[in-house]
């Protein structure tokens, strides 16, 4: 609470000290509204069902495309041009998430190991504790 409150004050003293008044122009509203109610609860639930089927590194890298999206948006509707500490940021990130893809899209390794999002296992391996001890291929205990 303590904090919401000093931002609202802050928000306020820097926006009358500009001259500005405290209530936005109801097309600010209305764009505010159209965003917080639309677009982040629908990229949100989109985002949300995506994670049960994608693994968690792939969302994340996913998520940073936001950060590319950014300057590139300004740049086509605001005609603002970005810098370049920008554009060399947003080139890091996205061969970062075409690499994710590209290593993704790979068949499995030809060495009897696959890739998954656990570690390599062998090929046929179910778990690495199996349920039933004569499956399993390491020696039994030797009793005491």
């Amino acid at each position: 609470p303590g904090y919401a409150l000093m931002t609202v004050l802050l928000c306020a003293t820097v926006t009358l000290a500009h001259g500005r008044p405290l209530v936005p122009a109801v097309p600010d509203i209305g764009r505010a509204m159209l965003h917080g109610g639309v677009f982040i609860v629908v990229g949100t639930l989109l985002f949300n069902r995506a994670s049960r089927r994608i693994p968690a590194v792939a969302m994340t890298v996913l998520a940073q495309t936001e950060t590319v999206c950014v300057p590139l948006w300004i740049f086509l509707v605001l005609a603002e041009r970005p810098a370049l500490s920008s554009i060399f940021g947003g080139a890091i990130i996205l061969t970062a998430v075409i690499g994710k893809a590209v290593l993704d899209a790979r068949p499995p390794r030809r060495n009897g190991y696959v890739r998954g999002p656990v570690g390599a296992q062998p090929v046929g391996a179910t778990s690495l504790s199996p349920s039933h001890p004569e499956e399993s291929s390491c020696p039994a205990p030797a009793p005491t």
